[in-house]
């Protein structure tokens, strides 16, 4: 993926790394958009790269990423790893991670 992104000759940097590591890494406020496509289903406590993302965004920056819902939430779960190495999350889970991204962690 990161050869054709390369390729396209339209991005301004590409990274390889993680995704949590690469944020802590980055200067605070440096960025209006960041966006992250399938990316979450990969990562079960989202803390670490929400508030991440919260510290890098400038003030009215946007977060857009994609996620899996986790459908059955009988068992107040915040997220669940499926068979298939993926995580769901529960709706009221990334809803409570992407309004309080820091209250919960400082």
């Amino acid at each position: 993926m990161i050869q054709k992104a390369k390729e396209r000759q339209c991005y301004d940097k590409l990274i390889v790394d993680d995704v949590v590591t690469c944020l802590e890494q980055q200067e605070k406020t440096s960025y209006s958009f960041v966006t992250a496509c399938d990316v979450l289903a990969y990562l079960g406590d989202l803390s670490g790269i929400l508030s991440n993302v919260h510290r890098v965004l400038t003030t009215n920056g946007v977060f857009a990423f994609s996620t899996e819902l986790l459908v059955n939430e009988e068992h107040e779960l915040d997220y669940h790893l499926h068979e298939c190495a993926r995580f769901a999350h529960s709706r009221s889970y990334i809803e409570m991670m992407a309004t309080n991204p820091l209250n919960k962690f400082e």
